[in-house]
């Protein structure tokens, strides 16, 4: 079974001096790029070294000859905390991802929306979970995680049958497969040139091309990866390559801003090409309504795309570590060694040291040394150093419950139990806004079929099988629309802060449904009566504004959960209780209102005194 990605572009005819500016650009443009972001490469990969725990290659000192050097791993143990929590946090909520109209027109087609989500992200059909675990560790780890969705095909092949499937899918790219210029911020869409590359055989390069209508050339690129590559490989204890004997070919697929014409306007282009040899593949005009790219950071660092990672955060603090631990290791050791000296007939040695050493001394006796003494400073200064690190990265935070005690106000507890809510806030905004922009893409793929004659009925045909012509009905008169789709609809990630869980939502729900609930239908009970018999002039008009303020101020109660996507259905209209009220009489006013009414007619039948 093979999953590519497919598509329909168009595929331009240049000049010859259109080919040579747009190679040239393309080239020049990569190879400052990767060559700017140098340091950025060298940190990602001290990242995958550190988090696996590999000693240094180039330890300082060594206060004899094999002495151990370990790795304090700090970093991982802050990754592995703030990875956990996010997965806890983002795939304990049902459902993962929310659709929300932005107008109260669009309320049956974001439900029928939701359907369609929740479907496909449980089935597994827009690898969603897989590719959001990928980029969860990518970002925590690295500081960085990049999407790419493409619209997939999807062929497997048996001796009964072949069976074909096609719909958008997430994958999370290895970062060093991604490049953006260097003095980008992580838009994607507005960067001069986003590119992907994709290194592969040439007997797959000949199938893509062949379903792609690419022009092959020659060309093929080294055997060895990329050094990041190699490392990432490495540390998890695999080969650098895969074993298969062939020929690798590194293609890009570059969407950039061109001016094709040289008429002073940029064209939208998607340009397939090979990184080796420079040759063009394919050039089109941009077949995605938005660049299929999401970049997002764990830390954001202002004016700049490359975000901060918690191992990043912590390499400081790891190498003092490591140091601080070494040493006093070395000091456990030497402080349990000896050495002798005495007169230069007892004993040839050599210049080193170790235990059991002999040093001459000719003063007719032979004398034990001491090489080293137990002491805690090492470790004093190891404890103090945990705690600033974790201070850094904000795990003491996340990991540490708040303890209550009788003396300890209420709002102090509240105030403690939100630290790590704030603390942590813009990492999981990100991380929510990242993942959601995944599944928006997702939608971006299947509408744009939609739109396109040519593939409107194979997905047409797919939603109404998958959901039934009812809701596929209103979900393709949403994709029909020429505006933006997030015009209409938004989508959001159901998680929204670190402490979210289950309990504390069941919890949210119940105090709805039995404080607030309760106290909005006694409203609508009293302004009903006063809507269908007003007891002086104007007091229906009166009623009536209560009952829109009321509503205003239940929706805006009821937004506030993010477990209710459908706020419109859970509010009631006056509009729709006053012809009711109006058939009964004024004996079936409730009690209330008849005080009300008595109190009114003891004014002479005017409105209330203030």
């Amino acid at each position: 079974m093979r999953t590519i990605a497919i598509g329909d572009g168009k595929k331009l005819k240049l000049t010859a001096d259109q080919r040579l500016r747009l190679g040239n650009f393309l080239q020049s443009s990569h190879r400052d790029a990767i060559d700017q972001r140098f340091g950025v490469e060298k940190m990602w990969e001290s990242s995958l070294r550190s988090y696996q725990g590999q000693s240094p290659s180039d330890p300082r000192w060594r206060p004899f000859k094999e002495a151990p050097v370990i790795e304090v791993t700090i970093g991982a143990m802050c990754v592995d905390a703030v990875a956990a929590q996010a997965n806890d946090l983002i795939f304990q909520s049902k459902p993962i991802l929310l659709i929300r109209p932005c107008e109260e027109t669009w309320e049956p087609h974001a439900d029928a929306l939701q359907y369609l989500v929740d479907r496909e992200v449980e089935s597994k059909a827009w690898n969603f979970r897989p590719a959001a675990t990928e980029a969860i560790i990518d970002v925590t780890k690295m500081g960085n995680f990049v999407l790419y969705v493409p619209f997939t095909k999807t062929v497997r092949k048996t001796d009964v049958r072949k069976v074909e499937s096609f719909s958008p899918k997430i994958y999370c790219l290895p970062l060093e497969d991604f490049v953006i210029p260097t003095n980008s911020t992580k838009d994607v869409q507005s960067c001069q040139f986003a590119t992907m590359l994709l290194h592969t055989s040439k007997k797959q390069l000949n199938l893509k091309a062949r379903l792609n209508n690419w022009t092959v050339d020659d060309a093929v690129g080294a055997e060895t990866n990329s050094p990041l590559q190699q490392t990432r490989l490495r540390t998890a204890g695999l080969a650098g390559t895969s074993g298969e004997k062939y020929e690798r070919v590194t293609i890009a697929d570059t969407f950039c801003y061109f001016d094709l014409d040289d008429d002073g306007i940029e064209s939208d282009l998607e340009v397939i090409w090979n990184v080796t040899s420079g040759g063009i593949l394919k050039v089109m005009y941009n077949r995605y309504d938005s660049r299929p790219f999401v970049l997002e950071a764990y830390q954001d660092q202002a004016h700049t795309w490359v975000g901060l990672g918690v191992m990043a955060m912590s390499e400081q603090f790891e190498r003092m570590a490591t140091e601080l631990w070494n040493n006093h290791v070395w000091n456990a050791m030497i402080a349990n060694m000896k050495i002798f000296k005495g007169p230069s007939q007892a004993m040839q040695e050599t210049e080193e040291i170790y235990p059991g050493k002999f040093l001459v001394e000719d003063n007719g006796k032979i004398e034990a040394m001491e090489m080293g003494e137990v002491n805690s400073t090492a470790i004093n200064a190891f404890t103090m150093l945990m705690a600033m690190v974790r201070e850094r990265t904000g795990t003491q935070l996340l990991n540490q419950p708040v303890r209550n005690t009788s003396r300890t106000p209420a709002n102090t507890m509240a105030m403690m139990s939100q630290q790590s809510n704030r603390r942590f806030t813009p990492q999981f905004d990100n991380m929510r806004e990242g993942l959601a922009e995944g599944a928006r893409q997702c939608l971006y793929r299947l509408q744009e079929r939609v739109k396109d004659p040519k593939t409107r009925k194979e997905v047409m045909d797919y939603i109404n099988e998958l959901m039934g012509e009812e809701r596929g009905a209103l979900v393709l008169e949403l994709f029909k629309r020429k505006r933006p789709l997030m015009e209409a609809i938004d989508v959001q990630l159901a998680a929204v802060s670190v402490s979210t869980n289950k309990d504390a939502d069941r919890q949210s729900l119940t105090q709805l449904a039995s404080q607030v609930y309760p106290l909005y239908w006694q409203a609508l009970q009293q302004l009903a009566p006063i809507m269908a018999h007003p007891p002086f002039p104007g007091a229906d008009k009166v009623a009536k504004q209560a009952g829109e303020m009321l509503n205003k101020l239940m929706h805006k109660i009821l937004k506030t959960y993010d477990q209710l996507s459908e706020v419109e259905k859970l509010t009631i209209d006056l509009d729709d209780i006053t012809p009711v009220m109006a058939q009964l009489g004024l004996e079936q006013i409730p009690g209330q209102m008849n005080g009300m009414i008595n109190a009114m007619g003891q004014n002479g039948g005017g409105p209330p005194q203030q």
